[in-house]
């Protein structure tokens, strides 16, 4: 029994070195220097804001300061109690391609996120429609670049996974767990194919649809009554056989996604068993295996074993430092404390699913 099981721990980590392997050799990043666009299409730029003062004026800065400039903006005030809207609203009246949607209750079946989504989808006129998270920072010429791989590669859907910003202790433990598992489970090349639903992935904070993928598979529809409406949006589309790509950031879009330790678990608690395809069991034993591994090899099996383990995980570890543009030798070093963050995020997961929900932004989500 115990062989059996050494043999399952070394399987799982030469599986999650050979997809880290996969991801450093092939690269999903945007090309560095963007192809002409035909014609320029209008792009509508989709902010859902809930309670983002602080954001919001840096975001609209940032897309005004791209060269791209046939662009729509269009802000989504979703019953904020801050001072969003009021921003919002001076910066529709400083620029006319500016508009602002001031968000009604929320009906029954849906979470915030995609009825603002679905919202600004509603009165988007563009061509090209994206939907950018307001703690998102762009720059350069992203939006140019995204648009000419769009359009290059026929896709109906890119999205791009942000460089995380990070500066307090907390945010430095927790806000990794996200690019290791997903870059450590899914290659990333494989999510172009059209076959294979379940290895799908995308980031809410930056999707760019075609207008004919939106407007004939209305993805926020389909993804209402999901937590995690941006997996479920990719899931969805690639069940149509509809090509997406999904990203990973460089310097020229990037996000802090959470300002504290705090923050970042009851952000992360909320979706963690999706990266794992809402499966609990899986979510534990991916934390079993990549914590535990080492210590019941050194304690159950020979040296050769522990040593095959601790290089696998190390290299893994090593590249996927190096491709989420973090520092490796901080990330290595407290890798252990984030195994232990990871299980305690999955127990809180599970308790509050049971209870009320969680409390993000002033509103539940069950």
């Amino acid at each position: 029994m115990i062989e059996i099981i050494v043999y399952i721990i070394l399987f799982f980590l030469m599986l999650q070195f050979s997809v880290a392997l996969s991801n450093l050799l092939f690269r999903n990043k945007l090309p560095q220097n963007p192809s002409k666009i035909e014609q320029e299409p209008l792009v509508s730029i989709l902010i859902p804001a809930r309670n983002e003062e602080q954001n919001l004026p840096t975001i609209v800065n940032d897309i005004l300061s791209q060269n791209y400039k046939n662009i729509e903006i269009i802000i989504y005030n979703d019953a904020s109690t801050d001072n969003t809207l009021k921003i919002a609203e001076d910066f529709s009246r400083q620029y006319s391609f500016i508009k602002v949607i001031n968000g009604s209750s929320l009906p029954d079946g849906w979470y915030g996120k995609t009825y603002a989504c679905w919202n600004l989808g509603k009165h988007a006129k563009g061509d090209y429609l994206l939907f950018l998270d307001a703690d998102v920072r762009i720059a350069g010429e992203i939006i140019r670049r995204s648009l000419s791989y769009m359009q290059n590669k026929n896709f109906g859907l890119i999205s791009i996974f942000p460089k995380q910003i990070m500066f307090s202790l907390g945010e430095k433990l927790v806000v990794p767990i996200m690019n290791i598992i997903l870059l450590s489970l899914l290659p990333l090349v494989t999510v172009r194919s059209r076959f294979f639903p379940s290895l799908s992935a995308a980031n809410g904070q930056f999707m760019l649809y075609n207008r004919f993928t939106y407007d004939k598979f209305r993805p926020y529809e389909q993804a209402k009554s999901n937590r995690a409406e941006d997996i479920a949006v990719a899931f969805y589309l690639k069940k149509q056989r509809v090509p997406i790509a999904c990203l990973l950031g460089d310097d020229e879009i990037t996000c802090r996604m959470y300002s504290s330790y705090p923050d970042a678990i009851v952000g992360f608690a909320k979706n963690v068993i999706s990266f794992f395809s809402n499966s609990t069991l899986f979510a534990f034993f991916y934390v079993i295996v990549n914590t535990f591994a080492i210590p019941f090899l050194i304690i159950y099996s020979n040296s050769q074993s522990s040593v095959a383990a601790f290089a696998l995980q190390f290299i893994t570890l090593l590249i996927i430092f190096f491709l989420s543009n973090q520092s490796i030798i901080f990330n290595i070093l407290t890798q252990p404390i984030r195994q232990l963050i990871l299980i305690y995020l999955i127990f809180k997961s599970l308790i509050e699913r049971k209870k009320k929900g969680y409390l993000w932004k002033g509103r539940y989500v069950k």
